[in-house]
């Protein structure tokens, strides 16, 4: 009986103690957020807010072939312009918050190489600045380094046909990938320069707006790993329960 709950004992420690680890690990990537502005608003349960201020839904016109689905959030404010903001609060337990989005430059928009004053695309995460981006519509030019959905020179995907468009994927940006622990979120989306002109002339437009928050994880074994260690310690027990009898 004494060799039978000692053999025992040295299989279940190990178990255990891994079990302690793996609890110990962080929760997957949790999408508490997601819109496509085609009528399907996604919160995970318990989270509210939800989407307001400047701007509206509108079709994604000539975007559609890059990437956009049916329709977007354009805002098209006046100088000062107005903001786009998100707001999300009960959030569950995390350490840092990823968002994205796909981004229209449409329109005139001005920028740093060239003759006028340039505009400005931002965003806002809970009152500070954590992105500045702009790009040269006029020129056709690429002013910001991200995944470029649409080809350069100008194109003309839709609103004013005298200016050419372009559009990005946010996803990969690092600036939008943010230490965050506080179970609420601000995440404000604006234009800016002395330039801005807003209307039919220079506009911006989101879509496939996404957030997610993560847990970071302690390393612990691959679950293949753990049936191994686990299996090899039993192994070991049997073995040297059987040199006892022996």
């Amino acid at each position: 009986m004494k060799k039978y709950l000692s053999m025992h004992r040295f299989v279940f420690v190990p178990i255990v103690l891994l079990i302690g680890m793996a609890s110990m690990a962080g929760a997957a990537p949790l999408d508490v957020y997601s819109n496509n502005f085609d009528g399907t608003e996604v919160m995970s349960p318990g989270v509210t807010g939800g989407m307001g201020g400047s701007g509206g839904i509108e079709s994604v016109q000539g975007y559609g072939s890059y990437g956009f689905s049916v329709n977007l959030w354009r805002n098209a404010t006046v100088n000062p312009a107005g903001s786009t903001i998100l707001s999300l609060n009960n959030l569950p337990a995390h350490d840092s918050v990823d968002i994205s989005f796909l981004l229209a430059f449409i329109d005139s928009w001005d920028s740093i190489d060239g003759t006028v004053t340039p505009d400005y695309f931002n965003v806002k995460v809970d009152g500070i600045n954590v992105l500045q981006i702009t790009a040269n519509n006029q020129s056709g030019s690429v002013n910001y380094g991200g995944t470029l959905l649409t080809p350069v020179p100008r194109l003309d995907l839709g609103w004013n046909w005298r200016w050419g468009d372009q559009g990005f994927d946010m996803a990969n940006e690092p600036a939008l990938f943010l230490a965050h622990t506080g179970n609420a979120l601000s995440v404000e989306f604006f234009a800016s320069g002395a330039g801005w002109q807003g209307t039919s002339d220079e506009s911006w437009g989101i879509e496939n707006l996404k957030v997610t928050v993560n847990t970071t994880s302690t390393s612990v074994p691959e679950p293949a790993t753990m049936l191994l260690f686990v299996t090899g310690i039993a192994g070991l027990a049997v073995t040297r329960l059987r040199r006892k009898r022996q």
